[in-house]
């Protein structure tokens, strides 16, 4: 009984950790682009601004620094960011999105 109940736990954690190369090499095919993508905020680190979630479309994990004028933006909010894809500098397999000097109102929405 063991044996499957461990199964049962760890296969979808593997073949979730499985997505993260294909799901980085096909993020790095968009860098560049105008996207839009949503998602659930994960986490969240205050002191410095930086959202952290999963688009739902691409599977791209996206870290980055919100605005002072971005508002509602906490962990589990919903997410919707427009703008260029661009590799985030400090994390691999993790993406931005340069939203340029568009105001916050029209390029970022947390519901």
């Amino acid at each position: 009984m063991r044996p499957r109940l461990v199964a049962a736990f760890v296969l979808p954690a593997v073949l979730w950790l499985q997505t993260g190369p294909a799901a980085a090499q096909f993020c790095d095919n968009l860098e560049g682009q105008d996207v839009k993508v949503s998602g659930t905020i994960d986490r969240m680190v205050e002191a410095a601004g930086v959202i952290f979630f999963r688009d739902r479309k691409t599977s791209c994990q996206f870290g980055m620094v919100t605005h002072r004028n971005d508002k509602g933006c906490k962990v589990g909010a919903q997410v919707e960011v427009s703008g260029k894809l661009i590799k985030n500098k400090f994390l691999p397999d993790t993406y931005d999105i340069d939203r340029g000097s568009r105001p916050a109102s029209e390029t970022l929405a947390c519901k």
